[in-house]
């Protein structure tokens, strides 16, 4: 799910957003796009990405990708909010 979709989910359940950002875009990258430990390294419950692993982060961040990256976000539910199901 990308930033703006999110976005979107949280928008149509009725919240309203202070803040959001993407957290932990490398670890779908070392669990999914990692051939024998290449791209990304991981020691002492730390990341250590390659070259390659730093964009694939960076261009990742910005697209839609099949592991679903943790998001954080700071929002709020105003008391006439409508909530649109879908």
């Amino acid at each position: 799910m990308t930033r703006e979709e999110f976005a979107v989910e949280l928008e149509q359940a009725g919240f309203r957003i202070i803040e959001q950002c993407p957290i932990a875009r490398i670890d779908g990258i070392y669990h999914e796009l990692n051939p024998f430990r290449l791209v990304v390294k991981f020691r002492g419950w730390r990341y250590y990405p390659s070259r390659v692993g730093r964009w694939l982060n960076d261009f990742l961040s910005r697209k839609p990708y099949f592991h679903p990256h943790m998001q954080a976000a700071i929002v709020v539910k105003d008391r006439d909010a409508v909530v649109v199901k879908l």
